[in-house]
């Protein structure tokens, strides 16, 4: 054990035989590492002096928690498990430290079982009595929450200890499905409907649609999924589209933000043409309306008020032209502008079903 020296700074140990020795520090003053081993060469009658640098620290911790929510939307805040890899800014990028190879980690509630098998609860870094500044970054997320991406900025003063805190919210969010008429824009009730994992495509929730738009009841974890129509509402074909795309975003990030999709359908004609379904979804991608071109105007999913036996594709912004007849029974069921396109194509002669100008 070294005594220390009289009247001068550092500590000495005499009457030691020639050789050599390994000297290590056992005790460091507060706000300093332990210095690294020296390799000491004693020769007899010489005193040999040996420099050990301590280096200046400071002690740097993680606390990080999640918001998250009950079925009933009731929020509450957890204590969450994280790993944490220290950055410092090189050159105004942001790089490892020490190195990509050995970056330091630091993780937030752990455990001491935890701790005992390597993961650490805190840091010893190296500090400047003016402060010196690192980052800090999740490298992995807690289960059910989202990853935390932001670089946590902390300067460090040597002797000191400093505590990061970051929250993080729950991954799951909310989104909402319209069924709607193809023609009419209304909301069409009954039907069945699958949410897919976009990238497994594995079946994650089912349901059927109400009397208004689907809501999930049950948050879902955030992500791409693909909504597809199993079973067809009552007197309707199945989505004009066989599956829509949606991305689901953590609802409490984002401000209680919820997902909006919506998927068409159209009605089926009583006549049983079911090509004319074809044509409609056909005609609506090309900006078109689909009317019809037998003795009154049709409009496309609703009762036919013409017993419909032909059918065309008219722009909307074609010269207007209406049906008599169906215009009488606007009470009954909604007429439609004919074109003068369609009734060229087959418009017939009989009395009373020639077109009046609008």
């Amino acid at each position: 054990v070294m005594r220390p020296s009289r009247g001068q700074e550092g500590f000495y140990q005499g009457g030691l035989p020639e050789g050599e020795y390994t000297l290590l520090q056992t005790q460091m003053p507060q706000g300093y590492t332990l210095g690294e081993a020296r390799t000491v060469t004693v020769s007899g009658g010489e005193v040999t002096d040996v420099s050990v640098p301590l280096e200046e620290y400071a002690v740097l911790s993680v606390a990080k928690t999640g918001l998250t929510f009950n079925d009933s939307m009731q929020t509450y805040v957890v204590p969450l498990t994280g790993e944490y890899g220290v950055y410092t800014m090189v050159d105004g990028a942001m790089q490892p430290y020490p190195s990509e190879e050995a970056q330091m980690t630091v993780w937030s509630n752990v455990t001491p079982e935890q701790i005992a098998r390597g993961r650490a609860s805190s840091l010893r870094l190296p500090a400047a009595v003016d402060g010196t500044t690192y980052y800090l970054r999740e490298l992995s997320a807690a289960q059910g929450f989202a990853l935390d991406e932001t670089y946590h900025e902390v300067t460090l003063v040597a002797g000191g200890e400093a505590t990061v805190s970051c929250t993080v919210s729950s991954d799951r969010g909310f989104f909402t499905l319209e069924q709607l008429d193809a023609v009419t824009g209304t909301h069409v009730t009954g039907g069945a409907y699958e949410l897919l994992d976009a990238g497994t495509r594995e079946t994650v929730l089912t349901f059927e649609m109400g009397d208004g738009a689907y809501t999930n009841t049950m948050a879902v974890a955030v992500g791409s999924y693909l909504l597809r129509q199993t079973q067809a509402a009552p007197g309707y074909a199945l989505s004009e589209e066989p599956e829509c795309a949606i991305t689901v975003e953590p609802y409490l990030t984002q401000g209680g933000a919820v997902t909006e999709a919506f998927m068409s359908c159209a009605r089926l004609p009583e006549g049983g043409e079911m090509d004319v379904i074809d044509e409609l979804y056909a005609a609506q991608e090309q900006g078109l309306t689909l009317v019809c071109a037998s003795g009154r105007a049709l409009e496309v999913g609703r009762r036919s008020c013409c017993r419909a036996s032909r059918w065309a594709s008219a722009r909307r912004t074609a010269p207007d032209w209406t049906c008599a007849a169906c215009r009488s029974m606007a009470s009954a069921t909604a007429w439609v502008q004919c074109t003068w396109l369609a009734w060229n194509i087959a418009w017939p002669t009989a009395a009373g079903s020639r077109p009046t100008r609008a």
